[in-house]
């Protein structure tokens, strides 16, 4: 495959490099296409049930013989069943990876066909990607009018519709008094450690550098101070 160069500033590739290159690309190209190869030959040991003489399920199968989880395994041979679906369209691009399939499995097999036409159509002036085809598919489920996104809206509100009601949220009781003002008073001596900690070299430069934020720090306290003295003979509020 061709490779342009990125910048007008790199430098031009040597015949040696430019070999390495393709060759390297091949290998991707290749790699890419595995799945359905993968998806294929897990299909056959499924369905002819060909783990049967070391493990009594293919999942624990291929967990333990490739480190496969179930989920995924599942996957590479719902994109080979994809993949099958979509040879028969003609001469447009298919999915270059399981992971470009996922957004159709979701649509009816004879359906995917269909829906992989539209999303294609999406993108003649940019590269097929992942999230570009999983955002075309989530456009015309939300706003095509034509029946595969029509079945499926619906599919999805009457699942929605089986859902649980969510459980009633418990009343939070607000704290009593004497609960709060334990928090506070924890939060105040909380500060008169924070500041009893502070150097005596810092003091002193606070009170040369800002000595307007140490005034109002002792009227804080010494207000703090009166209120409470004043507080000694009655609740809160009375005089």
């Amino acid at each position: 495959m061709a490779t342009e160069i990125a910048t007008p500033e790199a430098k031009a590739l040597t015949a040696t490099e430019r070999t390495e290159l393709q060759r390297h690309e091949d290998t991707i190209d290749r790699g890419r296409k595995a799945f359905v190869e993968v998806g294929a030959a897990l299909l056959a040991i499924r369905d002819g049930q060909l783990h049967r003489e070391t493990h009594e399920t293919f999942e624990r199968y291929v967990k333990e013989r490739f480190d496969l989880g179930r989920a995924h395994a599942y996957r590479l041979i719902d994109a080979k069943l994809t993949i099958d679906a979509l040879s028969p369209i003609g001469d447009i691009p298919l999915p270059a990876t399981e992971s470009q399939c996922r957004p159709l499995l979701q649509f009816e097999p004879e359906q995917r066909a269909g829906v992989w036409q539209d999303v294609v159509g999406q993108f003649t002036r940019r590269p097929i990607t992942e999230k570009g085809i999983k955002l075309e598919v989530d456009y015309l489920i939300r706003h095509s009018k034509r029946a595969p996104y029509k079945a499926l809206r619906k599919k999805w509100k009457d699942a929605a519709r089986q859902l649980p009601p969510a459980p009633p949220e418990k009343a939070v009781e607000p704290p009593d008094f004497g609960t709060y003002l334990r928090r506070k008073t924890g939060t105040i001596e909380g500060i008169l450690g924070v500041l009893d900690n502070v150097p005596d070299d810092v003091w002193t430069l606070l009170r040369q550098e800002q000595p307007e934020l140490i005034e109002r720090m002792a009227a804080v306290g010494s207000s703090l101070v009166h209120f409470l003295h004043g507080k000694e003979g009655g609740a809160p509020g009375q005089q």
